[in-house]
């Protein structure tokens, strides 16, 4: 006989808060502990800083100039925090925050209408234990927003997916699944609808469903999705001319194809990097998926038992598919057990990992955020494992409970050092200019740029940047050199006034009564003018000069 198809029953809606609030307060309650960090918090949150001091929300800037490396939907969520919060670290990481909210809160649902209560909260608290991902979530970067994007627009569509196949309403779910790939794509462009999309289309041909993929591709739904994502890139091309080929050929397809870029990793780094961080629920889904086979076997006889009690005394039914189906009540053990994986959450959850980490390691350049796709379906797969082993020892249950509080005691630990000794930042150098500067004394920063120090000094102006930039060099490596030099092909006239060439600096120095000049401490040896002045701060290996023009012999 088939196996029943559960319905989904309402989720309680004290648990609903709870699980909306808890998940919420532990992901933000420590996000305010850390300085930012250079290079990726810096530079993103200043960017969002440049929104604020400017007035400009819908171009981002980096440092005066427009960059458009990323998509707006991290600026303007920053932007929005710190307006409503204020210019600080807690605000700084109000989207990171989201992001992992957003992620945890996808994945609860979608297991607690489809696998059942139990598995669903086990799920929800496994994931936000994993160091990977507490941590993540409290990073200012775009990482963890397009995790919970992808994860939301993945969970949405299974959700439809589940909803047409056992007879109920699903259209204003697919709707809701491709708006919320709109947002991901402004989250961090075509990859919010090209990951998902993969996942479930990978999914679907494993379950020779390729019926179920020509009823996702609706005409309502791509228009919602582009009703949400496309006005903004229609602006900024209709702004700047060659945006689109900058932004969909040159940060999305060369970067993914191109050696050219940093951190080059080889083909094993990231499996290597989830089991690192996942090692304390490794032993689980061993225990959950390898340990269990005499238990199956059991509970599968009493299944079949049971579903045969139910069809005889007339309490089950059947979908549109001829599928016998479970009460929206059933207990959710009886769910976890019922035909083993009735909706096929467990390919669903393996191709889920399968194509995020085949995806992200085919490019040569590799960061560690990229894989964070990949930890919702971990923890489902810790959860659904945990559930095989009921009933458990008491002895068992309490290492699980132990096992679950190390990690997340990893995950507090881990914020709480960084928050005492933190990375690379420019935050005492920044207030120290802050304190000192008039307003409207020009900043040169010689040979290097600090994307904190304008969030951290509150600066109302951009900086003047002093370098070589005629040096092809500068356009050879992916750091803040080039980083500055592309925004000068979006300036009027190709032309970026902020980037002066460095030979001329000791000139410029000239033209304003009081000059400050911010350099790495071991250059001034080598800068014939600057050796001799003594600076008036020093931080981190980054110091700060008061410049008047007679300090540097210019003319009367």
């Amino acid at each position: 006989m088939s196996a029943a198809i559960r319905m989904p029953a309402p989720i309680p809606r004290r648990e609903l808060l709870l699980a909306l609030l808890g998940a919420l307060v532990w992901l933000a309650w420590s996000a305010g502990l850390r300085v930012l960090e250079l290079p990726d918090e810096g530079r993103y949150v200043g960017v969002a800083w440049e929104a604020l001091r400017s007035g400009q929300w819908l171009e981002p800037l980096l440092n005066g100039q427009p960059f458009f490396h990323k998509p707006p939907l991290f600026y303007w969520i920053t932007e929005a925090a710190m307006s409503l919060l204020g210019a600080n670290e807690w605000a700084a990481r109000a989207a990171p925050v989201l992001g992992g909210w957003l992620a945890a809160i996808s994945l609860f649902l979608l297991l607690h209408r489809w696998a059942g209560a139990a598995v669903a909260r086990v799920a929800l608290a496994v994931l936000l234990a994993l160091p990977m991902f507490f941590l993540g979530a409290q990073y200012a970067n775009l990482d963890m927003l397009v995790a919970g994007c992808i994860s939301a627009t993945l969970a949405l569509t299974v959700d439809a997916v589940l909803r047409r196949r056992v007879g109920l309403p699903w259209r204003a779910t697919l709707l809701a699944a491709y708006a919320s790939a709109g947002v991901g794509i402004l989250a961090k462009g075509l990859i919010g609808i090209v990951l998902p999309g993969l996942i479930v289309v990978v999914w679907l041909l494993a379950l020779r469903r390729w019926r179920d993929i020509l009823a996702l591709l609706w005409l309502p739904g791509i228009a919602a999705m582009l009703a949400v994502a496309a006005p903004w890139y229609a602006l900024m091309q209709l702004r700047h001319p060659d945006f689109l080929h900058f932004f969909f050929i040159v940060q999305h397809l060369q970067r993914f194809a191109s050696t050219g870029f940093n951190n080059v990793q080889p083909l094993w780094f990231f499996p290597a990097v989830l089991l690192a961080f996942h090692l304390p629920a490794l032993p689980w889904l061993a225990l959950g998926w390898l340990g269990t086979k005499g238990r199956r076997a059991r509970d599968g006889r009493t299944v079949d038992s049971a579903m045969a009690s139910g069809v005889i005394a007339g309490t089950t039914t059947t979908t549109s598919h001829g599928q016998a189906r479970a009460p929206a009540g059933a207990p959710p053990q009886a769910d976890a057990d019922l035909g083993h994986d009735p909706h096929r959450l467990i390919p669903l959850l393996l191709a889920w990992l399968a194509v995020v980490v085949v995806f992200f390691s085919l490019p040569q350049s590799k960061l560690v955020g990229y894989i964070l796709p990949a930890v919702p379906p971990i923890a489902a797969l810790t959860a659904l494992g945990w559930q095989r082993l009921l009933p458990m020892s008491r002895l068992m249950r309490r290492a699980g409970l132990a096992t679950l509080a190390l990690s997340a005691l990893v995950g507090v630990g881990i914020v709480i050092t960084l928050a005492i000794s933190p990375h690379r930042n420019t935050r005492e150098l920044a207030r120290d200019l802050a304190a000192w500067r008039a307003q409207g004394e020009p900043i040169f920063s010689v040979g290097r740029f600090d994307y904190d120090l304008p969030f951290y000094a509150r600066l109302r102006e951009p900086i003047l940047v002093a370098e070589d930039w005629s040096d092809p060099e500068v356009l050879a490596r992916d750091n803040w050199r080039k980083e500055l030099a592309e925004t000068r092909g979006f300036a009027p006239g190709g032309q970026a006034p902020l980037l002066i060439d460095e030979k001329t600096l000791p000139a410029a120095l000239c033209a304003h009564p009081v000059n400050w000049v911010i350099a790495a401490s071991r250059d001034a040896p080598g800068t014939p003018w600057l050796r001799s002045l003594q600076s008036v701060s020093t931080r981190r290996g980054v110091s700060l000069w008061r410049v008047t023009p007679a300090m540097v012999g210019c003319p009367r």
